[in-house]
């Protein structure tokens, strides 16, 4: 006799309070003059950030509760800071969702092995002290409350490497290697009752593509959060639409850029721990 399904998770009660930290980084002016001259501008960031903020107001986040960084202002000592501030507030019964957006360096560029977001002051990774991806995990996984970590870098799936998580696509939930998760039960006892998401634009090995509109997975979600008012469960969302949709479009991209052999598709993840399924923004 075959076993019955199990029964969908109780969606989980509005948030108390909604907080935002959004971090975007467009003009790499700085970090040219730090010696990278190879670091060339993301317009589409700029783009991005407007639209990542426009949204959060439309679906209910005060603009006292929504901190953002932008160029000049998005390096490693004032998000420390801004994480620092959160911590301090963020309750329990409350939701923080943290939004990156920028250039990102593989593993082989931190000190953690983790990759990286590169920041205004970036100065070249390793041992030099900038943020990177471990160090926002662990603040991350800190925090009081629901946790939503979005992070649309080059390389953003290394993240998430280390994090007892499950992962969620269109073909169902379960384990993923680039997470290298375990079981579902192993990720309730590691996140001590925290509910955490989290959402990669790629994995590891793989670039973020822009289009004409922005950043084709940032674009695409925070369109998607709009269209259902925040009140569809984020796993829901992104494997019945976000996920594939990206997909298609970067490879669309890289056969029209005719760079798929080096640059292919972009494949993004979405992993979790303890309730972090049923988050709604």
């Amino acid at each position: 006799v075959a076993a019955a399904p199990a029964a969908p998770a109780a969606p989980l009660p509005a948030p108390r309070r909604r907080f935002a930290l959004v971090i975007g980084m467009s003009d790499y002016s700085s970090v040219r003059a730090n010696g990278f001259p190879t670091a060339n501008d993301l317009p589409g960031v700029a783009r991005d950030t407007r639209f990542v903020v426009d949204s959060l107001k439309q679906l209910g986040y005060a603009e006292n509760d929504m901190l953002v960084l932008r160029d000049a202002q998005a390096t490693g000592a004032l998000v420390r800071s801004a994480m620092k501030k959160l911590a301090s507030v963020v309750g329990p019964d409350d939701v923080l969702l943290l939004f990156i957006s920028a250039h990102g360096a593989d593993k082989e560029y931190s000190y953690s092995g983790y990759g990286m977001p590169i920041l205004a002051d970036y100065r070249g990774g390793k041992e030099t002290g900038e943020l990177d991806f471990w160090e926002l995990q662990s603040m991350a996984k800190n925090m009081q409350g629901r946790v939503v970590w979005v992070n649309d870098t080059c390389h953003s799936g290394g993240a998430a490497t280390g994090v007892a998580s499950v992962v969620v696509s269109s073909r169902g939930v379960g384990s993923a290697g680039e997470v290298r998760g375990p079981d579902a039960g192993t990720v309730a006892r590691a996140t001590g009752g925290q509910s955490f998401a989290h959402l990669t634009a790629c994995g590891p090995q793989e670039i973020s593509w822009e289009d004409g509109e922005g950043g084709v997975f940032t674009t695409r979600l925070f369109r998607a959060l709009r269209k259902s008012g925040g009140q569809v469960p984020l796993a829901r969302l992104f494997s019945e639409g976000v996920q594939r949709d990206v997909i298609e479009t970067s490879r669309v991209l890289c056969q029209r850029e005719k760079s798929c052999a080096t640059h292919p598709q972009q494949t993004p993840l979405f992993a979790f721990g303890g309730s972090g399924d049923q988050i709604s923004l």
